[in-house]
């Protein structure tokens, strides 16, 4: 809820602007009187942000979002040692608030089937970690969101997604989480 908290790991971001279009976006749903689409607030618990949920919260509830999503750090899927203790500093201090990585390889994730990831520049993505194009899926300026994500071809993707088929969910932290933060619902659906 900070600039000092969100640029600390989303480097290069702009705080001020990131809050301005969420609040600019909702502004706009309210004015066209619209429920859907339900808004979720995702950010990282770090250690920056780990003492700002309250005020997160309470500035979620101000524009009605329906739902935060606090999401635990990792600094385990594609990240050297190297980095690991680079960056160790943004874990959170308060372990209840750290990723709990199950002792349980799990062979399924719903990350693919369940969530809807759009980049900045209209490419899908299979999840939130496929960042870096390991699952090539198409962009959405030509056909739209809903022919784009719907096309056999996503679909077939995130079915190969969900059955851990690309190097990258082998290697994820993710989708062998027992736990990866807290849900808070703020308003239904």
């Amino acid at each position: 809820m900070t600039k000092e908290s969100h640029e600390a790991y989303r480097v290069g971001s702009q705080f001020e602007l990131v809050k301005k279009n969420i609040e600019d976006f909702m502004s706009a749903k309210k004015e066209l009187n619209q429920n859907k689409p339900s808004v979720t607030i995702q950010t990282l618990l770090t250690s920056f942000s780990e003492n700002e949920i309250d005020k997160l919260i309470e500035w979620a509830k101000n524009i009605g979002a329906n739902k935060i999503n606090l999401k635990t750090l990792s600094l385990g899927s594609y990240t050297t040692k190297e980095m690991k203790e680079k960056y160790s500093y943004l874990l959170p201090n308060k372990n209840e608030f750290r990723r709990k990585i199950s002792t349980i390889n799990k062979t399924l994730c719903a990350m693919p089937l369940r969530d809807a990831v759009v980049y900045w520049n209209g490419e899908l993505g299979l999840c939130c970690v496929a960042f870096n194009k390991a699952a090539a899926l198409p962009n959405i300026k030509e056909k739209g969101f809903i022919k784009t994500f719907l096309s056999e071809e996503v679909i077939g993707m995130r079915k190969l997604g969900f059955q851990k088929k690309f190097d990258l969910c082998r290697r994820c932290s993710i989708g062998n989480a027992d736990f990866m933060g807290m849900n808070i619902t703020l308003w239904k659906d």
